[in-house]
């Protein structure tokens, strides 16, 4: 079933945009909205078999965070944020992720330094020194940041 440009509504986009539905209520929608069922060709069985495979779990995340993967710490972190993880644990994954050299996880961290949020301790110039490694990896948003704070706007 395809509904708009290449969104259908079992496809991992659709699903993160929109709460779960019932399947009576996705096929009853797609039929008010005009959506035409048509049979899946090999390119989009491809596409789906990629998505399923790109999905990694908890358990693949952590082991590949333990392996010094700076992204799957990142995202681990993530995972546990929206599972109300303990604070100390995201952290702990946000500090090994900015370690391991990833600048979204150093501006995060750099942040919540800054901000004396998300259960750490304020250390503005701990926090600088993140931003400006952020920075240096090719964060933009940290360099503004950063600025910002040399500037000393709040």
């Amino acid at each position: 079933m395809i509904c708009g440009p290449n969104i259908r509504p079992t496809s991992s986009r659709f699903l993160r945009r929109r709460p779960r539905l019932p399947v009576a209520a996705v096929v009853l929608l797609s039929m008010l909205s005009g959506c035409q069922q048509r049979p899946a060709n090999d390119s989009s069985r491809a596409a789906a078999q990629t998505t399923a495979a790109e999905t990694a779990t908890e358990a693949d995340l952590a082991r590949a965070c333990e392996r010094r993967s700076a992204d799957a710490c990142l995202r681990l972190s993530h995972y546990l944020v929206l599972r109300g993880a303990e604070r100390e644990t995201v952290n702990a994954l946000l500090d090994r992720a900015c370690d391991l050299g990833h600048p979204g996880a150093c501006s995060a961290v750099a942040e919540a330094l800054i901000g004396g949020s998300r259960g750490r301790t304020r250390d503005v110039a701990r926090g600088a020194a993140l931003l400006e490694r952020a920075c240096g990896g090719g964060d933009g948003r940290a360099c503004r940041e950063r600025d910002d704070l040399r500037a000393g706007a709040p």
